[in-house]
């Protein structure tokens, strides 16, 4: 067990202390910070907890070894990263930002860490809620290893979402979107009828459980969904409608 393959969101948080410790140079044992996320990850799975190895601050930190062997600066001898680390530390060059904030959700909800005892050495794909892109609550899906299919949702209630496109049909005459204007059904006739995304103004991962209302709702097309949570932090639907028309006038 102590040699269980790390999952993506391990390394998640690995990636994360390493940007704290800075990428140059190796990184004690004992460090305050490395026992720290030793401690998180052994708590995180205390039916393993038991194998003193499992994720024991050596583990940790030549796990932190592994993620500064590959990058493709280094130039040094590079450690037996394995697959998922490389693909990690790619994530993490091609968008910083966006895998740090999701280091954040799952520091936050510490139960993706848990692992079955009859599936260590699964590839994890995750799939990580930071607001409603799909109708069915899932946002993200991080590239990955396939293998169990961990989800970490945060519970809505449909009947609001109903009621916000319904108060859209009666005010607005349409569910087109509130910043961009681009309407399913216009554009894809009955096949788009009905289809909209619901955004939270405020991210559900940030306000955790809240009593919302209509006004905290917002329509919004598939492609605006995106560019509000293309960078970290995330763009409000206002500033949005201001880089479309600065976009347009450039034009």
């Amino acid at each position: 067990m102590a040699g269980a393959d790390w999952t993506r969101p391990e390394l998640i948080l690995a990636v994360a202390l390493r940007e704290t410790t800075g990428w140059a140079g190796t990184v004690r044992r004992g460090d305050p910070r490395v026992v720290e996320l030793s401690q998180f990850l052994r708590a995180a799975n205390p039916a393993l907890a038991f194998d003193q190895k499992f994720r024991s601050p050596g583990s940790v930190r030549a796990k932190l070894e592994n993620l500064r062997t590959s990058l493709p600066t280094y130039e040094g001898k590079k450690t037996k990263a394995g697959r998922p680390t490389e693909e990690v530390i790619a994530s993490y060059l091609e968008d910083a930002p966006r895998l740090l904030a999701l280091a954040g959700f799952i520091r936050a909800n510490p139960s993706l860490l848990s692992l079955a005892e009859d599936g260590l050495s699964d590839g994890i794909d995750v799939i990580v809620d930071l607001d409603d892109v799909e109708q069915e609550g899932i946002t993200t899906a991080l590239e990955g290893a396939v293998g169990r299919r961990w989800a970490a949702v945060r519970e809505r209630n449909p009947k609001l979402r109903r009621a916000k496109i319904r108060e859209s049909l009666r005010v607005r005459g349409s569910i087109a979107c509130e910043i961009c204007g681009f309407d399913f059904e216009k554009v894809y006739g009955t096949l788009g009828a009905g289809y909209t995304h619901v955004h939270h103004r405020v991210p559900l991962h940030i306000t955790g459980e809240v009593k919302n209302d209509l006004s905290d709702l917002i329509l919004v097309c598939a492609n605006c969904h995106a560019m509000v949570h293309r960078n970290c932090p995330w763009k409000r639907p206002d500033e949005i409608q201001e880089i479309i028309a600065a976009a347009a006038t450039a034009d």
